[in-house]
């Protein structure tokens, strides 16, 4: 049975004036094993990647390989991250931006003269060009191959592919599945597709910094936990009213009389006669249903 590597518990990240970056996420994940993170644009992805590699201050507890990760040096860590080609030094060749991390391990000069070979070959990549004057696909590349020029206890991926096209995409995300492959892994990532091509991965969505559960694609589908996940799993959504009548309620979305059916109880009458946000599928609504105004589930079945 695998070990337990990561342990994160209600993990919070308040910046100046009151903005949330996190709020109240938890995730574990196993040795050899990965994580998908999911979610929009400004959901927390990338915030939460960085708690994880040390960059951030935080409120709750991460425990990492069976101590407070908060009382273990970085250097002894060993987690590698990669975020975007902001964290490139422009002006450093590609030989030196993929040597950095053997020398930083001391390894020999004929080894590190092979293995940045290696890679340079692998990714079709030159090493004399600047970091500068790569183009984005080069870019993603080269984020891949120092990430795993070494080898780490711990990898943390963040969108490396966005702004490429299809093709380049589904080379890199090709690269990320292959290096990844039985190893421990947190990937985050905003392409649906590159999501459900994981489905014996577990994903954890994040939605505004909130963090609504952990489980694999297939079982988060019977009842997605917030709207950003019933979008994943492959929901219609609409808006709506709540409506009761003799202790039963019933859901209409909006200029679709004709699906009005049944729902789950809310968690408050509050909701009733409010504006929701429905979930079809195949024309049918879902008796589960959202507050628009947070994205969370607000039926209690």
């Amino acid at each position: 049975m695998s070990k337990l590597l990561l342990d994160v518990k209600h993990i919070r990240v308040n910046y100046i004036g009151g903005y949330k970056g996190l709020d109240d996420v938890s995730l574990v994940l196993k040795e050899g094993e990965r994580l998908i993170v999911y979610g929009l644009d400004g959901c927390g992805k990338t915030t939460l990647l960085r708690t994880l590699a040390g960059l951030e201050e935080y409120d709750g507890e991460i425990m990492y390989d069976g101590a407070n990760i908060d009382g273990i040096s970085l250097k002894d860590r060993n987690i590698g991250f990669t975020f975007d080609k902001k964290s490139l030094n422009k002006n450093k060749t590609v030989y030196q931006i993929l040597s950095y991390p053997m020398r930083l391990r001391q390894y020999s000069t004929e080894d590190t003269e092979i293995k940045v070979k290696e890679s340079a070959q692998e990714f079709s990549l030159d090493l004399n060009i600047k970091a500068k004057d790569l183009q984005p696909f080069e870019v993603a590349k080269l984020l891949i191959a120092r990430l795993f020029s070494v080898e780490r206890k711990l990898y943390l991926i963040d969108n490396i592919a966005d702004g490429l096209d299809e093709k380049q995409k589904e080379i890199i995300y090709g690269y990320i599945k292959s290096y990844t492959a039985n190893k421990s892994a947190v990937i985050a990532t905003d392409d649906k597709e590159f999501v459900k091509s994981l489905v014996e991965d577990d994903i954890l969505v994040l939605s505004d910094g909130v963090g609504e559960g952990q489980g694999r694609l297939r079982d988060m589908a019977s009842r997605p936990l917030n709207i950003t996940s019933a979008a994943l799993c492959g929901y219609e959504l609409y808006t709506g009213v709540l409506l009761k009548s003799q202790d039963k309620y019933y859901g209409v979305p909006d200029g679709n009389e004709q699906a009005k059916a049944q729902v789950a109880a809310p968690i408050s009458d509050v909701y009733v006669n409010k504006q929701v946000c429905f979930a079809l599928k195949d024309s049918k609504i879902q008796s589960f249903y959202y507050d628009m105004s947070c994205e969370r589930i607000i039926s209690r079945q």
